[in-house]
């Protein structure tokens, strides 16, 4: 049974030792779709057991909270009953209402803010939803975090990311209920756990796409063309793997379709700018 009390009077928070926050930068030109939707924070969060806040709904300006769940567990009450929240969901909480949260398992979490709920008529109440999109989000937002400004292409790599991003959260807040988001989650989902061939033709068929259809789908969503969509995602996986994984070069080549190492360097310099050896390097030693 709840202890706490509404309404609530006070607006606290409470920072457990060992709680870490890591914001994104929303001021860089690329995050500006993102920015206009409305989205004003978007933050990678590991926290202890003992993060709580309370929430008197009518002292904040009204706004949409999305915790995009990757480990731990989360529990909500509000004076209508208690909503938890575990791994691979996302909890939707609204500001207009009394609220108390606190993170019952140590955990990884990210958070984001929307101010404009009226934008987003589906959202008009605290919810659940079990959804495999909590990973993907996390790891868009880690490799945001590591991308390295210097790179030659570092600006277009920041975009493509926030691209995702930014239909991620648009899915969720509309309830997925537009075809184009569910078939871009459906390519985002198989070229992310794609192996091996990253031929336009073939995906395009494993869609369900004419070649011109999968064209115009690319055009109207990515504002690019297909093999150039494909590339964006192939380089951001290399990258991902050279940053996150122990998996040699031959390995992510391999897993990435190439030929051999020596034809993904290649197009791992042409796209970034640098070898994967040096990338790799660059990233562990930190310069």
């Amino acid at each position: 049974m709840s202890s706490t009390i509404f309404p609530i009077k006070n607006y606290t928070t409470i920072l457990p030792d060992g709680f870490q926050p890591f914001p994104l930068d929303m001021n860089q030109p690329e995050f500006r779709e993102l920015m206009a939707s409305g989205c004003s924070c978007v933050t990678p969060v590991n926290s202890p057991v003992g993060w709580e806040i309370y929430r008197p709904g009518a002292a904040e300006p009204e706004h949409l909270d999305l915790f995009f769940i990757v480990s731990g567990k989360f529990v909500l009450e509000t004076a209508k009953g208690i909503i938890s929240a575990g791994p691979g969901s996302v909890l939707h909480i609204v500001s207009w209402e009394d609220r108390y949260l606190k993170l019952a398992e140590d955990g990884r979490h990210v958070y984001v803010r929307f101010n404009n709920p009226e934008r987003y008529p589906l959202c008009r109440e605290n919810r659940v939803n079990y959804s495999p999109v909590a990973e993907e989000v996390d790891f868009y937002v880690r490799t945001l975090q590591q991308s390295n400004p210097s790179l030659p292409d570092a600006r277009s790599y920041t975009a493509s990311l926030t691209r995702l991003l930014y239909i991620i959260f648009q899915r969720e807040l509309h309830g997925n209920i537009s075809t184009d988001y569910e078939l871009v989650a459906a390519l985002q989902k198989k070229l992310n756990t794609r192996q091996g061939n990253f031929e336009v033709l073939p995906i395009a068929k494993e869609m369900g796409m004419s070649f011109s259809t999968f064209r115009n789908f690319c055009l109207k969503n990515f504002g690019k063309p297909p093999r150039a969509v494909l590339e964006e995602v192939r380089m951001t996986r290399a990258r991902g793997l050279l940053d996150f994984s122990l998996k040699s070069i031959d390995e992510i080549a391999n897993e990435l379709g190439f030929a051999d190492r020596f034809a993904f360097s290649r197009a791992f310099r042409r796209y970034c700018g640098i070898s994967p050896a040096a990338f790799r390097k660059r990233y562990v030693t930190g310069k």
